[in-house]
């Protein structure tokens, strides 16, 4: 165990691809799993992540990981914000539109995504119509209001139980119907037949 606790650290420490650069903080966590799968088919079954007996290891392991994040190495890229002058572009050229099935498609799906922050493929491909999408009416106009179901942050397992649906409530746009996103999505309800 020792002899485990000293060597696994250093082997993260030195350990680099052939052109010199470091590995992502993942790609050595799945290294130290490889190494315990190994181990435990020679009949040695260690768990260099759970045990107590192995808190060098995965003290180890956790600084380099947090260090090769904070320099960026590993994580994913994230999708590029959508200026107001893109999007016009996009209404400009009949990308976005009313006129066509396959423009409404677009329009209510990208309507949907901007006005309720949804992220993940999951987010997108679930909202359901009567379900996490409605359309309420109350003195001030109508809006649609989104109550989240599952997404990348709270997918209703155990550790999220106790996390609160993200509810998020898009109003009319009265100046400019054309680009409401109730009119949009009672156009794409009432094109689809859905009820």
């Amino acid at each position: 165990i020792d002899e485990l606790n000293f060597s696994i650290p250093s082997f993260l420490n030195e350990i680099s691809k052939r052109n010199g650069e470091d590995y992502p903080g993942e790609t050595l966590r799945e290294m130290v799993l490889s190494l315990q799968m190994h181990l435990e088919k020679c009949g040695k079954v260690y768990k260099f992540l759970s045990s107590a007996d192995f808190a060098p290891i995965r003290n180890g392991l956790d600084a380099i990981m947090k260090e090769r994040a904070r320099s960026g190495l590993g994580q994913h890229k994230q999708a590029q914000v959508i200026t107001l002058a893109e999007e016009e572009i996009l209404w400009s050229k009949g990308i976005l539109g009313l006129d066509s099935p396959k423009q409404l498609l677009r329009t209510v799906f990208y309507t949907i995504g901007i006005n309720f922050a949804l992220r993940a493929e999951a987010e997108h491909r679930s909202p359901r119509y009567n379900g996490q999408i409605r359309i309420i009416e109350d003195g001030s106009g109508k809006y649609l209001r989104y109550v989240e179901e599952v997404s990348k942050a709270n997918q209703g397992g155990l550790k999220h139980r106790k996390a609160k649906r993200k509810v998020v409530d898009a109003y009319e746009n009265k100046e400019n119907p054309t680009r409401c996103p109730v009119k949009i999505y009672e156009r794409y309800l009432h094109v689809s037949n859905i009820h």
